[in-house]
């Protein structure tokens, strides 16, 4: 496929075969609609890894702090700490675990809540390429998420349950208290192509590199993870190391 018309006339022909006879044109209707559709499965990456991290400190008494939430995500955005499943220490040596993060895994789950259903269309290719590339989107939202939060874009307050609210987001910490989550206004601080689009990349490369296999085996983990309602990652702070290493890095399967 070459551009979004084409993908879209080849999903439509799938979908309805001859029963509905259909040329999609660039701002006609069903085109529109399903641009629209598009934007919310890419939107509900954000929603996702917003609430898992909002989840993740609203549950921990370590993480009721301003400066403790952008301490600890600073911590796990530099040599992109977050993808690991288990990373203690600074030596990222000792972290195992690469792709396997809870907050990867939980976010990624959105994908397949949204494709539930889908049937298979040959002209977009394998279904594995896409699920490679919701994968690497789930992974840019979460470091997005967590980079806004380190740099104090991002905050959360706790407020008592039942009061009015005016805010992004709200998640319940269990002990009826409520969350408040905030972002500013402004393009900077959205979840969109401009924002995502480089780091997507960087992620996406290494995770199509993976064997079938170890994909798969991941995958599989993120359907499990919310059923099986799993722990959350260990925090730690890491060392300094060139860019350049920290992305030869992302191709090293754990």
């Amino acid at each position: 496929m070459t551009n979004l018309r084409d993908a879209l006339q080849a999903i439509l022909d799938a979908v309805y075969g001859d029963s509905i006879p259909h040329t999609i044109i660039i701002g006609g209707p069903v085109y529109q609609v399903a641009k629209q559709h598009l934007n919310e499965w890419h939107g509900g990456f954000a929603v996702a890894a917003l609430m898992v991290i909002t989840t993740f400190f609203s549950h921990d008494p370590d993480f009721h702090d301003t400066e403790q939430h952008a301490e600890f995500t600073a911590a796990m955005v530099k040599k992109n700490q977050f993808l690991f499943m288990h990373n203690p220490g600074v030596d990222r040596k000792g972290w195992t675990g690469m792709w396997w993060s809870p907050f990867i895994l939980q976010s990624f789950t959105s994908h397949s809540q949204f494709t539930k259903g889908h049937i298979k269309v040959p002209e977009l290719g394998s279904k594995q390429t896409s699920a490679q590339t919701a994968f690497a989107l789930a992974s840019a939202a979460v470091y997005h998420t967590l980079t806004l939060v380190a740099n104090k874009n991002i905050t959360f307050k706790s407020i008592v349950a039942g009061k009015s609210q005016k805010c992004s987001g709200v998640v319940t910490d269990g002990d009826s208290a409520v969350w408040e989550l905030s972002i500013p206004k402004g393009t900077q601080y959205e979840f969109n192509e401009a924002m995502w689009s480089a780091k997507t990349r960087v992620f996406l490369e290494p995770i199509m590199a993976l064997s079938d296999n170890n994909f798969a085996m991941i995958v599989d983990e993120a359907q499990a993870f919310v059923k099986g309602g799993k722990g959350a990652m260990n925090s730690a702070a890491s060392d300094d190391e060139d860019e350049d290493e920290d992305i030869q890095d992302l191709f090293t399967f754990r």
